[in-house]
């Protein structure tokens, strides 16, 4: 039997998955047939604050589009990355451009 791993990102340090969100996976994968989930929990940059969780999972995803799912088993990732307030307005200007494309056409 092939097992599939499911990666979660936690940079807020939650110390368990959400039980919902993971029927919700798991139901998912039985619909495609696969018996085994191995849940890797991913390294990630912490999130310091409350409210910008949104910002790390995109500014996160680039990531791993432009370096590769390597980076979520990488060491210079995880528990002492955090991102700056820099990074993060890097977002909020890069949602707003890609926004004002289709609101300005």
């Amino acid at each position: 039997m092939k097992t599939h791993t499911c990666y979660y990102l936690d940079s807020i340090r939650n110390s368990t998955i959400n039980l919902v969100l993971r029927h919700i996976i798991d139901a998912a994968m039985a619909l495609y047939a696969i018996q085994s989930v191995n849940w890797v929990k991913a390294k990630c940059p912490y999130q310091t604050g409350g409210t910008e969780c949104g910002y790390y999972v995109l500014k996160f995803m680039k990531e791993v589009v432009e370096e590769g799912i390597e980076i979520l088993a990488n060491d210079n990732v995880g528990e002492d990355k955090v991102y700056t307030d820099e990074n993060i307005d890097g977002i909020r200007k890069g949602c707003l451009s890609y926004g004002a494309t289709f609101v300005f056409k």
